[in-house]
């Protein structure tokens, strides 16, 4: 890693951590979150890439896009919206059919005083040329963090543009940092929440280099309200900004539990309208597609290794890192907080937790010198701890 960006994640952690009195201990619950969680957001893409001969010419169409998604499962299930994936879904024909209306249009366009002149006949010989020159091609593929590409396919599906709009898709992975799935139920209004993805806005403009968009987007907010759509099923509006490419993300919340999936925003520059399909449809997918939800192993030790440096146990922590690299090489973040942890042990900052002594079976209740169990002796407090993200 270079020296700059070890330097930026470093002052992004210590300012967080020794900026005032009131926040020694660590980051808020929204940080220490939006750090559990972004490892897990992957960009789904879902598009067909069609060609057409026009007149000795190759006249390339594209059918669908992109959003996010995040993994649910060890094994490689991944939660995302149905209209992410839906033209993958739906097939090549239809791709196809859906690009030649496109390509046609174009044609109509770029010759239209040539057209004119044609009987109904020859335009109907043009267009039968066109459309059986066809030929497809799929991507469909998850982008993790770090730009490794992996294919995926669907298995299970709802209905886009409605309070099912969910997919799961699997791709060929083990021990992936999946996201604990939470209980939409328990969501209240004004609980703070973040909403994680890969936001097309600036992808599109150019603005960003190549690792920039790697990198996903974090929205804060809050709950606006519990709704249900006219099928009945239970939606949640939220204030985070949610845009095209942030369909499929988590919402997640302070405990870095996935309440929603990001699906209907905003549309023009009106903010604030914006909604998540709650987790209690989500996991009805999930069931579907018989995904395992248990925590994997690499998002137990990502959670312990956060949890030691936020209390500055860096040994814990370095080793916990580590082993997060050894179980899931492609970790975008673990390589970066080993790297922190390491430089701020090298600073003197690590409190190692202190080990209390434990009064031997029968020991009576006087005054010895030994500390009583589960409590630390008072020459030496017990060190600094944090709230554990997920706890």
């Amino acid at each position: 890693m270079a020296p700059g960006k070890l330097a930026a994640f470093a002052c992004s952690f210590v300012a967080m951590v020794v900026a005032t009195p009131v926040r020694a201990q660590g980051p808020n619950p929204s940080q220490k979150a939006a750090m559990f969680a972004k490892s897990s957001v992957v960009r789904v893409v879902g598009y067909w890439e069609v060609s057409f001969d026009v007149g000795g010419q190759q006249a390339i169409e594209y059918v669908g896009g992109m959003g996010s998604g995040f993994f649910a499962s060890a094994d490689g299930f991944v939660v995302t919206n149905a209209h992410v994936v839906e033209q993958i879904h739906d097939g090549e024909e239809k791709a196809k059919e859906v690009a030649f209306g496109q390509v046609v249009e174009k044609v109509a366009k770029a010759y239209a005083d040539e057209l004119s002149k044609m009987t109904d006949e020859q335009k109907g010989e043009i267009a039968r040329a066109i459309a059986g020159s066809a030929k497809a091609t799929a991507n469909a593929y998850i982008v993790l963090p770090d730009g490794t590409k992996m294919n995926y396919q669907v298995r299970s599906y709802g209905k886009p543009g409605t309070g099912t709009d969910v997919a799961v898709i699997k791709v060929e992975t083990k021990d992936a940092p999946n996201l604990p799935i939470g209980d939409s139920d328990k969501v209240q209004v004004q609980d703070r929440v973040l909403a994680l993805g890969y936001p097309g806005a600036a992808d599109m403009q150019g603005l960003l280099d190549d690792k920039s968009q790697l990198e996903a987007s974090i929205n804060d907010g809050a709950v606006s309200a519990l709704k249900r759509t006219s099928a009945g099923e239970s939606i949640i509006q939220i204030s985070a900004a949610i845009t095209h490419g942030n369909s499929g993300g988590p919402t997640i919340n302070e405990a870095g539990e996935v309440i929603g999936l990001s699906t209907f925003g905003s549309k023009g520059e009106v903010q604030g309208f914006n909604f998540i399909v709650a987790t209690s449809t989500v996991k009805q997918f999930t069931t579907e597609a018989k995904a395992d939800l248990t925590p994997s192993a690499t998002i137990k030790h990502w959670r312990k290794g956060l949890e030691a440096m936020w209390a500055f146990d860096l040994d814990g922590a370095i080793a916990e890192f580590e082993e997060v690299l050894t179980l899931y090489p492609t970790h975008s973040e673990a390589g970066k907080a080993e790297r922190l942890a390491r430089q701020m042990k090298k600073e003197g900052k690590n409190k190692p937790p202190v080990k209390v002594a434990t009064p031997a079976v029968g020991a009576g209740s006087g005054s010895g010198s030994g500390a009583s169990a589960g409590s630390a002796s008072k020459d030496k407090p017990a060190a600094n701890t944090a709230p554990a993200v997920g706890a």
